[in-house]
């Protein structure tokens, strides 16, 4: 049960008990008539209009851009040092070529016997994924991320507002009793879960969280994670052949294009208010219970009358209870009687003793 059904079910007991004593309803009254034309209520909202073509075009381009990571592009970077032979774990081509050309690291050679160097040139060879395609992917995906996030988090804050002001005057007499009652409230919300429920663009809305969250995920994956830590790319973007060629990153090259060149909001906004004003009937009415409430909470506390009103309430609630009890005795006792001159209801008189 969420907040707002817990203050419908308790408004509505609260409201069995005051409609039915012939004094609540009386000063309520009297406080509904009571310069009506004072009370307004107002709640702004904004309805977002999300263009469809950035949001298309996104989730176009996002095939291209999974496929080209899944492509895992990468070029082998050799490096190689002069190193004493002692810490040479394996020689290769490039150390014999090497040792060829650099006889002064020979330390020892004898006719028939075994060539002695000092020290060798060793090569390690390391896989690195920072080649341009991939830092291309990565800036363009860090550009999705800051343009789908931007217009994201602005259509949230405009749809998902609620703005209200409420504000009531009254002067209320009542045989020997004269009330005055003003009251002014703002009640601004963010991120109301009822609105966020009820929004008329949520569809398109849940598309670009989708978006959104599949950018998020693209980044962290192993590849552009140690693609990150190169140095970031900066327009202009030099088209090579696999931009060019490569399906994929040919995808992902036109969704750059259209990310960089577009230049609108992406959504359009309309602000309505509501006004009611003065309150309708039922409105009225519970709008007065208000009234009452606050009324009897500073008449009970100003009066330090909380002891003797739970005392009150706890004998009326046994008075009540003893009430049940004697009805409840009654009733069984009149389909015992029924059972007996008839033999029906057998089954009233199971559940009732039940």
């Amino acid at each position: 049960m969420n907040q707002l059904d817990v203050y419908y079910r308790a408004l509505l007991n609260y409201r069995k008990l005051t409609t039915a004593n012939h004094d609540c309803s009386q000063i309520r009254s009297s406080i509904v008539q009571a310069d009506a034309e004072n009370d307004k209520i107002t709640v702004k909202r904004a309805f977002c209009t999300i263009d469809s073509d950035w949001v298309d075009a996104i989730e176009a381009g996002l095939v291209h851009i999974e496929k080209a990571i899944k492509e895992d592009r990468q070029f082998i970077r050799s490096n190689g040092e002069v190193v004493p032979i002692e810490k040479v774990k394996r020689v290769s081509k490039e150390t014999t070529q090497h040792l060829a050309r650099h006889s002064d690291l020979i330390t020892r050679y004898e006719e028939g016997e075994d060539i002695v160097p000092d020290k060798l040139y060793m090569i390690e060879r390391l896989n690195d994924y920072a080649v341009y395609e991939n830092r291309f992917l990565y800036m363009l995906l860090c550009y999705l991320r800051d343009f789908v996030t931007l217009r994201y988090n602005d259509i949230l804050d405009l749809t998902h507002k609620y703005d209200a002001t409420v504000s009531v005057d009254k002067t209320v007499s009542s045989g020997k009793r004269k009330l005055k009652y003003t009251m002014s409230m703002h009640d601004l919300r963010r991120d109301d879960p009822y609105l966020k429920e009820n929004n008329p663009a949520r569809d398109i809305i849940d598309r670009i969280d989708l978006i959104l969250k599949a950018v998020l995920a693209f980044l962290a994956t192993p590849l552009m994670a140690e693609v990150s830590k190169a140095p970031m790319l900066k327009p202009p973007i030099t088209k090579t052949n696999v931009l060019k060629m490569n399906n994929n990153f040919k995808g992902a090259m036109a969704l750059y294009n259209f990310v960089v060149s577009y230049d609108k909001p992406g959504y359009t906004v309309e602000e309505r208010e509501t006004v009611i004003s003065p309150f309708g009937d039922e409105l009225a009415d519970e709008m007065a219970e208000s009234v009452s409430l606050v009324s009897f909470l500073a008449y009970e506390y100003g009066l330090g009358m909380k002891k003797e009103l739970k005392e009150s309430y706890l004998k009326e609630e046994e008075r009540l209870n003893r009430e049940k009890i004697k009805e409840r005795a009654e009733k069984i006792e009149s389909l015992k009687r029924k059972l007996q001159k008839t033999g029906e209801g057998i089954e009233d008189y199971v559940l009732t003793i039940e």
